[in-house]
């Protein structure tokens, strides 16, 4: 059960990093992060990692779970947060653009 530890540990530390991050920004440079995106965000992983955890408890093949939790976070988690206007289109066309260059290189 040491694992467990580890978790809330890590889930402690990134709110505290989050939280000291925060402030240094608004301190030293006057900006204050868009917390309605932060919360979208939390909402849209917990959501998702519920969702993906009720999936690995109830399929049988470990290559089912791997196939279906794969796909539901490379597609519904980009989706939701284009839909609750985390991220816009301009910035989902420059990432693309931004690919696009990269593999060209290649």
């Amino acid at each position: 059960a040491g694992y467990i530890g580890a978790i809330v540990t890590t889930i402690i530390s990134s709110f505290v990093l989050f939280f000291l991050l925060s402030l240094s920004t608004y301190k030293y440079f006057q900006y204050v992060p868009p917390l309605r995106d932060f919360f979208f965000i939390f909402l849209i992983n917990g959501s998702l990692l519920f969702v993906g955890s009720f999936i690995t408890k109830t399929a049988l093949s470990i290559y089912y779970q791997i196939a279906i939790v794969g796909l539901l976070f490379l597609t519904a988690y980009p989706l939701l947060l284009f839909l609750f206007n985390v991220t816009s289109l301009q910035e989902i066309l420059g990432m693309r653009d931004l690919l696009r260059r990269g593999m060209r290189k290649k």
